[in-house]
């Protein structure tokens, strides 16, 4: 569980076609930080996304309710 006040980011959809999905990121998931900074909001993860340039790495620090209750990094390379 998480403490009543984090601020995070809910995945409601993955394309099927994109860097998430090749790393296994699920509908559900919360995201809590990206390269071990805090991701308040939709739109601060927008930019953190847009701002990554091809071919760099993204660490996500995921919290995934169903069906483990777990915490786990997940790592994504920018396409071009």
């Amino acid at each position: 569980h998480l403490p009543g006040q984090t601020r995070v980011v809910l995945v409601t959809r993955i394309d099927p076609l994109s860097a998430a999905a090749d790393a296994n990121v699920q509908r559900n998931t919360v995201i809590l930080e990206v390269n071990r900074k805090a991701v308040g909001s939709a739109s601060l993860f927008h930019q953190m996304a847009v701002a990554a340039r091809p071919g760099s790495v993204l660490v996500l620090y995921v919290y995934e309710p169903a069906p483990a209750n777990a915490r786990r990094l997940l790592v994504l390379r920018v396409d071009n």
